[in-house]
């Protein structure tokens, strides 16, 4: 009962100070968020959920763009979707229904008893197949008004643009595969076994690959299926028989696709393991050697995960043969590509190597190879690279990569075999961010080739190059250095193509459509730049809004999603504020902007405004932040305030901050609402010694910022996750100056934190030294640095009460940080607290991320806003309790 009362406080705390209510529990729970938005071919239609917070069924809303029209849907899942030609809105409900939606006519229309649905994902939207409860499967011709009934089936599938389908029907213990020609109507069983895999489609929509499991001689073997359309049935392609097929080695579960052409078809093959042998004493060990590529741990989680080794392979239909393409050294590390462009003439793929001890020595680096799909001849065209992340030109002309040691675009001819440093007369320091690496510069990256793979365009941090890959004409900077001369980021907007592809987008007058941020104001908006001329680009619109901006701090869940209509010159993308709700926007040409939704759940509370501070660090440095003050904030009264940081976050100023319960991090607009100031100071780091950038920043912050008379200088706090949380750590070794701390998932001792093994049993070396932490020598190299910058050496200087929460099954910071630094501060009888969730990682969610927020509530109002402890906090909870008594109320004394 207690704990329920508890809770209620909070449901129903109201602001003496506002006549709006404080941000509860309900209210973050009932939030709506908007997911999963789509618009129609013609651009009249959105759809879109709205997502609950907690798991209850989503809501999905159908919207006209042209005129009032608004109809939603209760219990609908996760299929829908527009017909090709933009004729119909079609989904399936929780009841097996399917609701179809006329466009012309906008009437709604449902067919009972359908299990599922699909359309071709091409084509002119002339083909919708569902199978009803009964297992029947009807497929309508949209156009003709007809209906076919096919029988029962298990499954079926379209071909992109809808010529064909193929169903799967179940006959006891067998499955026939039947390929449909739906313009003659007429079908063929192609294939009958027990298993098979989903079908591949070849481009041509004539052919289908697949890989059906067959009993060999008492052995079920993996075959892989061949069927062109004419032939009789499907062919065996490769099995052990297969020319080229070596022995020991068997087909992997990946799926296969054909090149462009349809000629090869790609899979993979594995090495089939020995069966496992006990040894003569049985005992089972990890032996662990200095000449592993891999620590143990992480090669047992490799397999322990399923991932075993598996070899990129072709067969080339031509002459019926296989060829294994990548070989035991090779190790694609996302570097499996194949070059399209060129019909799939190469596989690029790199050597192995362990991507996380890339910078302890230059014999740890990897080899750039193509290997020809032809005739598996290998060309190394890269050697002893830190990072193989290269891919090739959309025409198949070139390879394309950033060499890290040479600070260096490179481009690969394949063809002429010839490699060209193509950065030219770009100054290094402008193709790259130099700023606090350890390990060498980070490229700002490429935006776009251009037709024919004539150019590439690549970003410095403000402008964007037209860059020869052929490294003979000079660079040219197409935005005329705007937007150096201006402090504004210009980089290339993209909308969600095909699959996983991201298109720029380029208008109807063939001009590039820029988005943009203002690195000083943070204003953000859109310019065009016209490709074929050197000049400023023409700002379309900016202002204290943001659209879109793919590389905003990452700290911020960025808008990405922008979407445009396949037939029209119409975008769907979001528009918010800190006082904005996000809601979805639609335009034509990125100057004005039509609201397709209207959600402001934030003016029925007590909200908040975000504004930019600048000052003056310890160093001398500009220092930026976001100050977050109440909506009802009063200059003449004095406000706690909480300080929160995480690399740099002042370019999410008009970022929208949902309110969430906290799921380690503070929730800004939780603790806002409820009267606080919370200040976000952005940090940069000094390489070899990370706590002094940590405490020039946040501590010249505090200071400035407790100068204000509406700031209680007496009661401020600081909470950080993860590596904020070390940063929290840290500040404490540091510094009295606040009244509070909290940390969560934070490290507290570096040199058995890069001694360790985390993040699902990766070394976490290289983490220290040349990720966030930036150490930049191993510890036995400047052990004082180590020392100085862990926390857990400097408790005696901490007087500031400290809340940690550290889970023992978080993969990423071992829970042995948190016990290290809570039983020091234990030991030497200074006020510490820690929290540990069972069955909880990095982050918290559920009941565990609500009884989190409500202990970090009282917490801080304890020791920022005088209000009484809870017992949990003044006598504790004794472990023969948990789970019985959380100790949410209020203490009245005494003892257990």
């Amino acid at each position: 009962m207690k704990h329920v009362l508890a809770v209620l406080l909070l449901y129903c705390n109201f602001s003496v100070f506002a006549q709006k209510p404080v941000l509860d529990t309900a209210a973050v729970r009932n939030w709506p968020k908007i997911d999963y938005e789509l618009i129609s071919n013609d651009g009249n239609y959105v759809a879109y959920y709205m997502v609950d917070p907690e798991g209850r069924p989503a809501e999905l809303c159908l919207q006209s763009t042209k005129d009032a029209f608004r109809v939603e849907f209760v219990h609908a899942r996760y299929d829908d979707c527009f017909t090709e030609d933009s004729r119909q809105f079609l989904f399936t409900t929780e009841g097996d229904s399917l609701c179809r939606v006329d466009l012309l006519t906008q009437k709604v229309s449902y067919m009972g008893q359908v299990l599922s649905y699909r359309v071709p994902q091409a084509g002119e939207g002339r083909w919708l197949g569902y199978v009803l409860a009964s297992g029947q499967l009807i497929v309508e011709d949209l156009f003709a008004g007809t209906r076919t009934n096919y029988g029962e089936v298990d499954k079926f599938s379209f071909s992109d643009e809808g010529k064909v389908a193929l169903l799967q029907r179940v006959e006891g213990k067998m499955k026939t595969l039947e390929w449909v020609d739906l313009t003659t109507g007429k079908d063929r069983a192609i294939y009958k076994g027990e298993r098979f895999s989903e079908p591949k489609w070849a481009k041509q929509e004539d052919r289908v690959a697949f890989v059906a499991t067959r009993d060999e001689g008492g052995q079920t073997k993996d075959v892989l299926y061949l069927y062109k359309e004419g032939m009789d049935s499907a062919e065996v392609a490769v099995n052990e028989r297969t020319m080229g097929m070596e022995k020991g080695f068997v087909l992997g579960q990946e799926l296969p696709e054909f090149s462009p052409d349809g000629e090869k078809v790609f899979f993979h093959l594995r090495q089939v393991l020995l069966p496992a042998v006990p040894t003569a004493i049985g005992a089972s060990v990890d032996i662990w050697n200095y000449k592993d590529v891999f620590l143990q741990c992480d090669q047992l989680n490799n397999r322990e995960a399923g991932h075993l080794e598996t070899f990129k392979s072709v067969y080339n239909t031509s002459e019926r043969k296989v060829l294994r393409l990548e070989q035991e050294s090779d190790g694609s590390f996302g570097m499996e590509k194949l070059n399209q462009g060129n019909n799939d003439d190469y596989l690029l793929t790199a050597s192995q190597y362990n991507v996380g001890e890339v910078f302890f020595g230059s014999t740890n680096r990897t080899n750039l190879y193509l290997i020809s799909t032809k005739d598996g001849s290998r060309m190394a065209i890269a050697m002893r690279l830190l990072y193989p992340f290269a891919e090739f030109s959309p025409g198949g002309k070139y390879v394309f990569w950033y060499d890290h040691v040479k600070r260096a675009y490179i481009a690969y001819n394949i063809r002429l075999k010839t490699r060209r440093n193509i950065s030219g007369t770009i100054h290094v320091s402008l193709l790259n961010d130099q700023h606090e690496n350890t390990g060498g510069g980070y490229p700002y990256g490429s935006a776009l080739w251009l037709a024919g793979d004539s150019a590439i365009l690549l970003y410095d941090r403000y402008d964007i190059w037209k860059v020869d890959p052929e490294g003979i004409k000079p660079p040219v900077n197409l935005t005329n250095g705007f937007g150096r001369r201006h402090g504004i980021e210009l980089r290339c907007t993209y909308y969600q193509g095909k699959g996983e592809r991201k298109e720029a987008v380029i208008n109807g007058h063939g001009e590039l459509i820029l988005c943009a941020l203002n690195e000083r104001s943070k204003s953000n908006g859109f310019f065009s730049l016209n490709l074929e001329h050197i000049g400023n680009p023409v700002e379309l619109v900016m202002g204290r809004s943001l659209f879109y901006f793919p590389s905003l701090a990452t700290h911020w869940s960025s808008p990405q999603s922008l979407w445009k209509a396949k037939g029209a010159e119409k975008y769907l993308l979001r528009k918010m504020s800190a006082t904005e709700y996000p809601n979805l926007m639609v335009t034509e040409d990125f100057k004005s902007f039509t609201p397709t939704t209207t959600f402001q759940p934030q003016r029925q509370y007590n909200w908040l405004t975000s504004e930019l501070v600048l000052w003056k660090t310890f160093s001398g440095r500009d220092g930026a932040g976001i100050l977050y003050k109440p909506e009802n904030f009063d200059p003449k009264r004095r406000y706690p305030i909480l300080f929160y940081y995480y690399e740099q976050m002042s370019d999410g100023l008009n970022y929208y901050p949902f309110p969430a319960l906290c799921n380690g991090s503070i929730n800004i607009a939780w603790f806002v609402s409820r009267g606080y100031l919370v200040f976000c100071p952005d940090i940069h780091y000094v390489p070899g010694d990370v706590g002094a950038g940590i405490y020039d920043k946040v501590v010249s912050a505090a200071q400035m910022i407790r100068s204000k008379p509406w700031v209680d200088a007496e009661r401020m706090g600081i909470q950080g996750h993860s590596f904020s949380g070390y940063e929290t750590n840290y500040l404490v070794t540091r510094t009295g100056l606040f009244a509070a701390a909290a940390s969560s998932a934070g490290a507290s001792d570096l040199i058995s934190m890069s001694g360790g093994a985390g993040f699902a049993g990766c070394s976490t070396q290289s983490f220290v030294e040349f990720s966030q932490f930036r150490m930049a020598v191993p510890f036995w190299k400047n052990r004082e640095a180590y020392i100085r910058n862990s926390p857990v050496f400097q408790v005696k200087k901490i007087v500031t009460p400290l809340l940690i929460l550290q889970n023992k099954n978080d993969g990423a910071i071992p829970w042995g940080q948190g016990v290290e630094l809570f039983t020091a501060l234990r030991r030497l009888g200074k006020p510490v607290w820690m929290l540990q969730y069972d069955g909880q990682g990095h982050v918290l969610d559920g009941k565990s991320a609500l009884d989190y927020t409500i202990r970090l509530t009282q917490y801080f109002d304890h020791f920022l806003r005088g209000r009484a402890e809870p017992e949990w906090m003044s006598v504790g909870i004794p472990a023969r309790r948990k789970g019985i008594d959380d100790g949410l109320e209020i203490a009245n004394g005494g003892s257990r």
